[in-house]
């Protein structure tokens, strides 16, 4: 019975140690509902040429891109959308945060597809919404490691 209740008290310990390392500085998490885009905002970016990142620190900017968003404090949390061009839709997932010197570094992948399935698709705009605590930033750069 000791053993057992030993393995389960270990068991539980590293489930928080992995749960606890995989959380990113600032809070900074994707987005993967609680949102809609505007429409109109929608058709004015529905097919760049090039990628893009919107900073979002007010609730009039906020408007402008969507018709529908979850609660936010813009005194304490900001909110970034990146738009780019894939032939994948599948999961967004966060790799790496970083803020050095005024300039927000953020890196993201998708999550890689099961081996031999065909899910690619014509290229296509998509945008990866991110929310983090608010940084006084001077540039921010965000990156998706699939291209």
């Amino acid at each position: 019975m000791k053993k057992t209740v030993s393995l389960l008290l270990t068991i539980i310990t590293l489930l928080f140690c992995f749960v606890g390392c995989s959380k990113f500085e600032y809070n900074t998490v994707i987005l993967k509902e609680g949102f809609t885009f505007n429409e109109t905002w929608i058709k004015n970016n529905d097919k760049l040429s090039e990628n893009k990142t919107f900073y979002i620190d007010n609730e009039d900017t906020l408007d402008e891109v969507f018709s529908d968003f979850k609660d936010i404090d813009f005194e304490k949390e900001m909110v970034i959308v990146y738009c780019y061009t894939t032939i994948y839709v599948r999961e967004q997932k966060l790799e790496k945060v970083s803020f050095e010197n005024g300039v927000l570094s953020i890196e993201f992948d998708v999550v890689k597809g099961k081996s031999g399935t065909g899910d690619a698709s014509a290229p296509q705009t998509r945008a990866c919404v991110i929310c983090l605590d608010k940084l006084e930033t001077t540039e921010v750069k965000v990156t998706y490691k699939g291209q």
